[in-house]
């Protein structure tokens, strides 16, 4: 989106940010102007956003999911610790296989970022060998060849991006 198209965006946004709106409209709002703030660079504000737009939310479902968007702007405002405590808190609660795999696939690059190659590793491996979506299987792989790289296991690391690592339950070891 070009600056002209962010800036026609805001003005629409500030225009219904004086209208409350709670539930899924609410959510809605909080959701798009998050991700706005955020493909404009200004996490921050995206965080800020957010914040003041959940109070509004009643629906625990909603509010979970608004908390992944509110790690995604804490990942990318690279605050490692606020973005690995939202995604603990609210993995054990996600109703949804495929939101569970998202939020598990953020927790182990957060882990990686933050210096917690071991957590990663863990995080990343559960995420292969229990049959995440192709995508998350991708990010997981990638973060998992990358945590051995960072504990300089090229042996393991180069066996992750070849599709050897890790193997299947019930699969011969190598």
């Amino acid at each position: 989106m070009d600056r002209d198209n962010y800036v026609g965006a805001m003005g629409i946004v500030s225009d219904i940010r004086g209208v409350r709106l709670d539930g899924p409209k609410g959510y809605q709002r909080a959701l798009l102007t998050s991700r706005m703030y955020r493909s404009m660079g200004l996490p921050n504000k995206a965080i800020t956003t957010l914040r003041e737009e959940a109070k509004l939310i009643s629906d625990a479902k909603l509010r979970r999911s608004l908390s992944v968007e509110l790690a995604r702007c804490y990942m990318a405002a690279d605050d490692h610790a606020a973005t690995r405590e939202i995604l603990e808190e609210v993995l054990p609660k996600v109703d949804s296989v495929a939101l569970a795999q998202e939020v598990s696939c953020m927790l182990a690059e957060t882990c990686l970022k933050s210096g917690k190659v071991g957590q990663a590793i863990v995080v990343a491996e559960e995420l292969l060998t229990s049959g995440a979506s192709p995508d998350i299987a991708l990010r997981a792989r990638e973060t998992l060849g990358a945590a051995y790289l960072a504990m300089k296991d090229y042996e393991k690391a180069a066996l992750v991006f070849v599709g050897l690592l890790p193997s299947k339950p019930g699969a011969k070891k190598l």
